[in-house]
C-alpha cells in the first residue's frame, strides 16, 4: 500500500539498499541535516513529549504578556516606572516554576537526540524517561537559573527602555547593549551546560564552570548556531499580533524544540570532541560520523560517565 505524505514525513520512506558507513555525514554540520532528515519522525515525537512539559509556560507567558502589555499601556511613564518591578515579578517571576518544568522535558529530549546523533538504537519512551531520570536534578537547577536570569534580563531591558524613552543618554544605551551581550553569552553557556548534563556525570559547579570555558573557546561559532537553533520559535515574538504569538507557540510545540535540540546537540558534540573527548573519551570522537567508530564499537568500553573537571580547561591542540 502506498503511504501518504504525512506518514512518509513522520516515519520516512524506507531504504531500498543496504546502509553503509559511507552514508554517514562527514562532519557535524552535515550531521544536523542527516539526523533531522532521517530521524524526523522520532524528533517530531520527542518534540511532542517535551512540548507537554513546555505547554504550561507557553500558555502562561501568552496570557500574562497580553495582560501586562494592556495594563502598562494605560499608565504614564512615571507610573510605569513605579509598577515595573511588580509587573516583572508577576510576568517573569511567576514563570520560573514553569520554566523548570519545561527543562524536565528538555532532559529527555537532549538524551534521545544525542543517541540519534551517535547512531545508537533508540526506544523512544524508554529513552526519554531514562534521560529525565538521569538528568532531572541538574536540568531543574538550570531551569531555575534560566528563570531568574530571564526575570532580571527583562526587568533591566524594560527599565532601560523606559529611561531612554524619557531622555536618550549614552550610559543607558550602553547599559542596554551590555545587558543584551550578557544575555547572549549566558544563553550559549546554557546550551553547553544542557549538552554536558545529558552526557557526562559531573558536579553542578563544574558543569557551570566548564560551560563558560567552552563558551569563550568557541564563542562566535557557538553564538551563531545557538541563535539559529531558536530562531524558528522566536521570530514570531517580534510581531505585535496575538495570532502570530499563537503560531509561534504551535511551531514550538510541533517541531521547534526538536529542531533546536538537534542543532544544539550537534554543536555540543563538535565542541566536546575537541576539548573533552579527544583526551578523556577518544572512542567517542566523531561518533556518528563517517570517520568515527560505530556506536557498538565505542560502547565496547564505557559510555562517558563523568567529566574530568579540568577537561574543558585544556587548550585546543587541533
Amino acid at each position: 500500500m502506498k503511504k501518504g505524505f504525512i506518514y512518509r514525513l513522520i516515519y520516512g520512506k524506507g531504504r531500498s539498499e543496504d546502509f553503509t558507513s559511507r552514508d554517514l555525514p562527514k562532519n557535524r554540520a552535515g550531521q544536523f541535516f542527516y539526523v533531522f532528515r532521517t530521524h524526523f519522525g522520532k524528533i517530531f515525537r520527542v518534540n511532542l513529549l517535551a512540548g507537554l512539559c513546555a505547554l504550561p509556560c507557553l500558555v502562561w507567558d501568552y496570557l500574562l504578556n497580553g495582560y501586562v502589555s494592556r495594563y502598562m499601556s494605560g499608565l504614564s511613564v512615571q507610573e510605569q516606572f513605579s509598577q515595573l518591578l511588580r509587573m516583572s515579578l508577576l510576568q517573569y517571576g511567576s514563570e520560573i516554576p514553569m520554566i523548570m518544568l519545561a527543562f524536565i522535558g528538555l532532559a529527555g529530549a537532549f538524551y534521545v537526540i544525542r543517541k540519534l546523533c551517535w547512531g545508537a538504537p533508540v526506544r523512544l519512551l524508554n529513552d526519554f524517561g531514562k534521560g529525565v531520570k538521569q538528568c532531572y536534578k541538574q536540568f531543574l537547577a538550570l531551569g531555575f537559573l534560566t528563570g531568574v536570569v530571564n526575570f532580571v534580563f527583562n526587568y533591566l531591558v524594560n527599565l532601560n527602555l523606559l529611561t531612554v524613552s524619557q531622555e536618550v543618554e549614552f550610559v543607558y544605551v550602553l547599559a542596554l547593549a551590555l545587558t543584551a551581550v550578557a544575555a547572549l553569552v549566558l544563553f550559549v553557556a546554557l546550551v553547553f551546560a544542557l549538552g554536558q548534563s545529558a552526557l557526562y556525570n559531573t558536579g553542578f559547579f563544574a558543569l557551570v564552570k566548564n560551560s563558560f570555558i567552552l563558551t569563550f573557546k568557541r564563542l562566535f561559532r557557538a553564538l551563531g548556531v545557538s541563535i539559529l537553533s531558536v530562531l524558528p520559535m522566536l521570530v514570531f515574538r517580534f510581531f505585535p499580533w496575538a495570532f502570530m504569538q499563537i503560531i509561534g507557540g504551535c511551531v514550538t510545540l510541533i517541531i521547534g524544540i526538536g529542531f533546536a535540540v538537534t542543532m544544539q546537540t550537534v554543536l555540543c558534540l563538535s565542541v566536546f570532541d575537541t576539548f573533552i573527548n579527544a583526551k578523556t573519551y577518544p572512542k567517542f570522537v566523531n561518533l556518528g560520523l563517517r570517520t568515527g567508530l560505530s556506536y557498538l564499537q565505542a560502547v565496547a568500553g564505557n559510555e562517558p560517565s563523568e567529566t574530568q573537571e579540568e577537561g574543558a580547561d585544556d587548550e585546543d591542540n587541533g
